[in-house]
């Protein structure tokens, strides 16, 4: 598990045989069915990555692949999937949302979203939902369900054999209130998510970062 992220960047690789590649396929399928919580936001960020070469569109159509596969297995993952990919979203617009850092530190997610429509970076562009409104599209969702909510991001969640993870701490709420760092050049935004426990997990979002390296310098 924590080689996902080198096993998955071999996927779609023309430099290795049929055989490897089923044999990869197959692995990642495992480790992501039987340990989804540790695994999802890899696979997912690799139907994200390059899809301008050769190499990346064949990464990014094998990695969809396997999503799709993995779907199939059980209503219950299939919503998970979802779920992670929906919630994972709503993380990289609010990180990626520029022009709302120039008024204020401190605000709620929908004035720093009617400050960054106001931008001028952002003229003639129309800007997703807030974070808050996707994350309670998620979490409060007609179809939402224990099992189908991913687990805190920024919580420990150790490896089980047994690949039974019902009583992991989920994601519940996200708190109002979002703050904008005066340091770093990419001025990370800083929020508040409440897991199941009722416990407030402060997160760092930070634009145009390959987290991929962090995880590689982390090994």
């Amino acid at each position: 598990i924590p080689l996902s992220y080198q096993i998955m960047s071999r996927l779609g690789s023309e430099k290795q045989s049929r055989e490897f590649e089923t044999v990869l396929e197959a692995l990642v399928m495992r480790i992501c069915e039987d340990h989804p919580h540790h695994t999802l936001h890899q696979i997912i960020a690799a139907t994200k990555g390059d899809d301008q070469s050769t190499v990346g569109k064949m990464r990014v159509q094998a990695s969809e692949q396997i999503l799709a596969a993995l779907c199939s297995k059980s209503p219950v993952l299939s919503a998970l999937i979802q779920n992670t990919r929906m919630i994972l979203q709503a993380y990289h617009d609010l990180a990626m949302l520029a022009g709302a850092d120039k008024d204020k530190r401190e605000m709620s997610f929908v004035s720093m979203w009617q400050i960054a429509q106001q931008s001028s970076c952002n003229k003639n562009r129309t800007l997703p939902r807030n974070f808050n409104e996707q994350m309670k599209s998620v979490l409060r969702g007609r179809t939402a369900t224990l099992a189908s909510i991913p687990a805190m991001l920024t919580v420990h969640h150790s490896l089980r054999a047994d690949g039974i993870y019902d009583d992991l701490v989920r994601m519940n709420t996200v708190k109002d209130v979002v703050k904008i760092s005066d340091s770093g050049n990419s001025k990370p935004k800083i929020i508040q998510v409440a897991g199941s426990d009722g416990k407030l997990s402060i997160e760092l979002l930070k634009g145009n970062d390959d987290v991929r390296q962090d995880a590689v310098m982390e090994q």
